[in-house]
């Protein structure tokens, strides 16, 4: 599967807002409370304070996407220099009220009110909230205001579970991080990478290893069947063919233990 690093590449690249969903990407829900600070359970409470505490963004979490145009599937991930610096831009461009239901409509009555970056795994506010989140961690706090509109976010959606933690909607630079199986075996040998060519000879150890005649000691001959690229004579990962004139990328050969 394809991997990419989400990057901030010029001015354009930003957090232009905040989504409240029923299921967040990073798989961490939000909590709300009380006066009191206690969570609140599906009743009619007194007196509540109306704000919702909880990761916003992730570092070095590996996000599954769906690309529209053939439906194939890749992850992203963000670095914890990158969350930092959308968390600080996201203020310094103040769009601290700019929220939608679900990435689908615009939503008024709420505000991010507190913004901090986790930093140490100890002593940090996440903690007395009860999350176990990684340093870097992007942690927001959100106030829903005592308005028709913030009135209804809060009893039709929070309070009833229908949306349970934040969602970024951004406009970021894709980094390619590892490309897929498909895209590293179209390739000519001398073009591989050592990262793809260790890639390669992982997956040609998997396949040897799970043939029964691998385990019986048996020789297992595995050739390439158009002729365009070296052939492999094996009894194990890493034995080379002995055809004159081919080449076998230095990261394929290995040794069996």
């Amino acid at each position: 599967m394809k991997l990419f690093e989400l990057t901030i590449d010029d001015a354009t690249d930003e957090v232009f807002a905040i989504s409240l969903v029923e299921n967040p990407a990073i798989q961490e829900s939000f909590m709300y409370f009380n006066e009191q600070k206690q969570k609140i359970h599906f009743a009619k409470i007194d007196n509540e304070e109306r704000k919702l505490v909880g990761p916003i963004l992730i570092p070095d979490l590996k996000i599954l996407r769906v690309d529209d145009s053939d439906n194939s599937t890749y992850q992203v991930f963000f670095s914890k220099q990158t969350v930092a610096q959308l968390a600080q831009n996201y203020l310094k461009r103040k769009n601290v009220d700019k929220a939608t239901l679900e990435h689908d409509s615009k939503i008024k009555g709420l505000s991010l009110v507190e913004s901090w970056i986790k930093e140490s795994k100890v002593n940090d506010k996440s903690n007395l909230y009860g999350f176990n989140v990684p340093v870097g961690t992007w942690m927001g706090v959100f106030q829903i205001d005592k308005t028709p509109a913030g009135d209804k976010i809060w009893n039709e959606y929070i309070k009833t579970g229908k949306v349970k933690g934040f969602s970024v909607e951004a406009l970021l630079s894709h980094k390619l991080i590892k490309a897929s199986m498909e895209e590293i075996l179209e390739k000519e040998i001398l073009e591989l990478s050592d990262y793809e060519a260790a890639a390669i000879l992982n997956k040609m150890k998997h396949i040897i290893k799970s043939d029964n005649r691998f385990k019986k000691g048996q020789r297992i001959d595995v050739y390439d069947m158009e002729g365009e690229q070296p052939g492999i004579i094996s009894s194990y990962p890493g034995q080379a063919a002995t055809k004159k004139n081919k080449y076998i990328h230095p990261a394929l050969i290995g040794t069996k233990k």
